[in-house]
């Protein structure tokens, strides 16, 4: 599967920044160490973040377990888990925002047996938001889980006063629709649908 989005925007006070992640080396600086078959880096970023006037859109690529291009806690779900959970918070922290602007979240479980616990850990950190799981082959051996992420930012203004209280009540009608989970396949092309947190 591959997902898309492309902006043109008509004003020139939209723009896109790339963000890069406190904790983890970027992915186009990898080494040989933990490339597969030796191949090229690749070219994605950690994060991108779309900059309007009055709202900011922030982008949170697939992040897993990883300091800098190691990976940490091998084996064990729940910590993967909740120290991917805390590289996302830092990132977002860097454009001022938190976890409570993640309006929806999709996460990448490796093994079926994993599900239960993870989804605790997730209903825990999130506990309002509609979230999509699915069993994915996520790409290195030892990772055990992959989360993405969309935040969204709105800044105050006098004119409309709290433009954040705004935007989510924009989305809260897609949010809360409920919408068919997508089949995520992986490398064997077997997949698993699992439900949302929403239906």
């Amino acid at each position: 599967a591959m997902e898309a989005l492309a902006i043109i925007p008509k004003k020139k006070a939209v723009r896109a920044v790339r963000l890069e992640s406190p904790r983890q080396k970027n992915p186009f600086q990898y080494t040989p160490a933990v490339l597969v078959g030796g191949s090229k880096p690749p070219l994605w970023s950690r994060a991108m973040s779309i900059l309007a006037p009055g709202y900011e859109m922030i982008f949170v690529s697939g992040t897993a377990s990883t300091k800098g291009q190691d990976v940490m806690y091998a084996g064990d779900p729940v910590r993967q888990t909740l120290y991917t959970i805390s590289s996302i918070e830092l990132l977002l922290k860097q454009r001022g925002a938190s976890l409570k602007d993640i309006p929806q979240l999709r996460v990448y479980i490796k093994n079926p047996e994993h599900y239960g616990v993870i989804k605790r850990v997730i209903e825990k950190k999130f506990p309002n938001i509609p979230v999509i799981y699915s069993i994915a082959d996520v790409c290195r051996h030892d990772w055990l889980v992959e989360l993405e992420a969309f935040a969204f930012v709105g800044k105050k203004t006098s004119a409309s006063g709290n433009a954040r209280s705004e935007a989510r009540r924009g989305l809260a009608p897609f949010l809360q629709e409920k919408v068919p989970v997508p089949l995520t396949v992986n490398a064997k092309g077997t997949g698993t649908i699992l439900k949302s947190k929403n239906g």
